[in-house]
């Protein structure tokens, strides 16, 4: 009787350890697939972090270069409104005057291609708030000004011819009248393209912060 007793104590502490170490394989297999689920979502998070990261500094170096590009062809646009200012004053031809119209005409096409369209990636990764673009608004005025500009060139340079005739045929009371006219329209001329130039030198200095800004902002990926 105390024989079978034993046999049977001995089945049922066999039967326990064999339960144990099922329960305790089944746990640590288990923790071992929660742990690699745990790590492939780690790697496949830290991918995507990498993708995000190149992707954003890809962005912000088309940015940079598109800023840079950008205020360059400002400079040139100003340096040519301040030649054509100076040159009116200095009567500068009709064909000059012309030339220079058209310069401009073919730098301001550069610089309106190399600026920012809606869908650009930058809006993805940065927050537009925090960079001055050059709104829709500035843009309506830009133009207007450059129309008006433009208008009051041609104005002026009538007028010079009708002054310069008046002194060819020696009109001397026409001649006092049409110098009063061309002062008038070369002084609407001016006036317009300190405004011009203003505006001009605005956008540089909210380019130079965008680029300032946007270079701090990346030194936190510096490697």
């Amino acid at each position: 009787m105390a024989n079978a007793n034993i046999a049977i104590w001995i089945s049922i502490f066999s039967f326990a350890s064999s339960l144990l170490v099922v329960l305790i394989t089944s746990a640590v297999t288990l923790a071992s697939k929660k742990i690699d689920a745990q790590q492939k979502k780690d790697d496949h998070n830290h991918a995507l972090r990498t993708i995000f990261i190149a992707r954003k500094v890809e962005a912000a170096e088309s940015a940079i270069a598109k800023w840079t590009t950008h205020l360059k062809h400002w400079v040139v646009i100003k340096s040519i409104y301040e030649d054509m200012k100076s040159g009116l004053s200095s009567l500068y031809t009709p064909v000059e005057v012309e030339f220079r119209k058209q310069r401009l005409e073919r730098v301001t096409a550069r610089s309106e291609a190399a600026s920012f369209t809606e869908n650009d990636s930058f809006y993805l990764y940065f927050d537009a708030e925090e960079y001055h673009l050059f709104d829709k608004t500035s843009k309506s005025e830009f133009y207007k000004l450059k129309k008006d500009i433009n208008i009051s060139a041609d104005k002026s340079n009538n007028a010079l011819d009708l002054y310069r005739k008046a002194i060819e045929n020696e009109e001397e009371d026409l001649k006092q009248a049409l110098y009063g006219d061309y002062v008038s329209s070369l002084d609407a001329y001016y006036a317009k393209i300190e405004k011009v130039i203003h505006l001009i030198d605005a956008e540089c200095k909210h380019l130079r912060a965008n680029c300032t800004t946007l270079r701090q902002h990346m030194r936190a990926y510096d490697l």
